[in-house]
């Protein structure tokens, strides 16, 4: 929710396949529940092109104090493509990347990384606009088996601090 201009920011979950990878700006008057698309931006990879189809997976949506996005994508286990927390503008340019540990790099034989469609689902800020978390759904390859309604699996929780743009923390959730 960006509060200064009273509208809501939406990620779209498509990987570039039907449309370029891309964020909605909505009006929600959450009296009434009536919702209002207001703008649709394209999100723009370092080069300032459309992300490729499939390079993307888009999760996780946070504005920052800056007022540009971070953006989670899960990336893709079976192209070995890592998942990773970028910085947006709210023009859809890609103004910077936070580190993202070799560990999450997928692996051509499964055995290391994320597992597909497992990855980086969230994004959320802080309240005080310092740490952004996000998190992984389910174990990495290498971490335990994925979960099952049976058996947990352990997912990775990163902190990142905004003022440095370094990882600060990494928890292990069951």
């Amino acid at each position: 929710y960006d509060a200064a201009n009273g509208v809501y920011y939406a990620i779209s979950d498509d990987r570039s396949s039907i449309n370029d990878a891309r964020f909605y700006t909505l009006e929600i008057n959450v009296e009434n529940g009536d919702i209002n698309f207001t703008d649709v931006t394209t999100l723009l990879d370092a080069d300032g092109n459309p992300f490729a189809s499939g390079s993307i997976d888009p999760e996780g949506i946070a504005l920052s104090d800056n007022n540009t996005l971070y953006i989670s994508s899960e990336g893709e286990e079976s192209q070995q493509i890592p998942p990773f927390v970028n910085e947006f503008s709210l023009d859809g340019e890609q103004i910077s990347e936070l580190p993202v540990d070799e560990k999450y790099t997928p692996n051509a034989e499964g055995t290391f990384g994320i597992r597909n469609n497992l990855a980086f689902e969230s994004a959320t800020i802080s309240p005080d606009g310092r740490f952004l978390y996000t998190a992984t759904e389910n174990a990495l390859a290498q971490d335990s088996p994925p979960a099952t309604p049976e058996n947990e699996s352990i997912s990775r929780i990163i902190k990142y601090d905004l003022t440095t743009g370094e990882v600060v923390a990494e928890f292990g959730y069951n």
